[in-house]
C-alpha cells in the first residue's frame, strides 16, 4: 500500500498567511505600547543618576551648575567630553555621537537624527539666550560663565515640585546641544518646555532629584520635531521661587495637580 505525504492547498496556506497576518496586527500595538514602557523606564533610569550626580556637585559646592553643566557632572560620571583632549571638536558633526556616557544623556525613545545628530536630550532649567526672565538656574549658549549667579539650593522654596532637568533639546540645531566643555554646543537650557517624547507623557528630574513622569495635556507642538510640548515660563514647576517673584506670592504649579 502506497502512502503519500499530504501537501497543504493553496487555500489552506492563504488561511494560515491570513491568520499570522492577523495576528501581527493584534500584536503590534501591544508591542509598541510596551517597547515605549520600556524606553520610559530607561529615560527615568538616565535621569535619576544624572539626578545622583546633580546631588553630588550640590552637596559639594553648595550651588547648582550653570550652563556648563554637562562639564560640571562628567567629573562624578567619567565620561568623555567634546572637546576634550581625548575627543577634540573639529567644528563640524563627526565627533558630536562619540561622546560618553552616550545611553545615559540619550533617551533611548528619541531618533538619533532630527535635522543633525541628537545625543543630549536632557536639558537643564533655563533659556538658550540672555534674557530677563523669571527664577530659572541658567543661561546656556553663552561665553560669559557669570552671566547667570549660580543658584544656592536654599533658594529651592519647593524641590519636589521644582524642574531642575526635563527631555528637550535644541531642536533646531541638535548639535548645539552636546555633552560639550564648548559654549557654542551648550544650548543646554530648556526654555521652559517639556518635549513629550514618550507619547502622552515626558520625564522629570526635580531639585530633590526624584524623577517623576508628567502627563498633562500639552502646550503646543514642537517644529522641528513633531513632539508636543508644554511650554510655560510663568509657572512655579520652572520657577525656583515658586512663583513669588512673578506673582507676588507662592503659586503651585498648575501641571503637577
Amino acid at each position: 500500500m502506497n502512502s503519500r505525504t499530504k501537501a497543504f492547498t493553496l487555500v489552506e496556506l492563504l488561511v494560515v498567511i491570513g491568520i499570522i497576518a492577523l495576528l501581527v496586527v493584534l500584536l503590534l500595538p501591544a508591542l509598541n505600547k510596551a517597547r515605549q514602557s520600556a524606553n520610559q523606564v530607561v529615560c527615568q533610569s538616565n535621569m535619576r543618576q544624572l539626578g545622583l550626580a546633580f546631588s553630588r556637585y550640590v552637596n559639594d559646592f553648595n550651588r547648582y551648575p550653570n550652563f556648563r553643566w554637562p562639564e560640571a557632572l562628567n567629573r562624578y560620571l567619567g565620561g568623555t567630553l567634546l572637546g576634550s583632549s581625548a575627543l577634540p571638536d573639529d567644528g563640524s558633526s563627526t565627533n558630536v555621537d562619540r561622546v560618553s556616557p552616550l545611553n545615559l544623556i540619550h533617551c533611548p525613545s528619541v531618533p538619533t537624527n532630527i535635522r543633525g545628530k541628537i545625543t543630549l536630550t536632557y536639558a537643564m532649567n533655563g533659556v538658550n539666550f540672555n534674557a530677563n526672565f523669571w527664577a530659572m538656574l541658567c543661561i546656556g549658549g553663552q561665553m560669559n560663565d557669570n552671566l547667570l549667579p549660580q543658584v544656592k539650593p536654599s533658594k529651592i522654596r519647593h524641590t519636589s515640585e521644582f524642574a531642575v532637568l526635563t527631555e528637550m533639546w535644541n531642536t533646531s540645531a541638535p548639535e548645539q546641544s552636546a555633552w560639550s566643555n564648548a559654549w557654542w554646543r551648550l544650548f543646554v537650557a530648556n526654555g521652559f518646555t517639556c518635549l513629550y517624547t514618550h507619547g502622552r507623557s515626558t520625564n522629570i528630574l526635580f531639585a530633590d532629584f526624584h524623577v517623576e513622569p508628567l502627563k498633562y495635556f500639552p502646550t503646543g507642538v514642537d517644529t522641528y520635531t513633531g513632539y508636543k510640548q508644554l511650554s510655560d515660563q510663568n509657572d512655579s514647576l520652572f520657577n525656583y521661587d515658586y512663583g513669588i517673584t512673578r506673582y507676588g506670592k507662592a503659586t503651585p504649579s498648575k501641571y503637577l495637580r
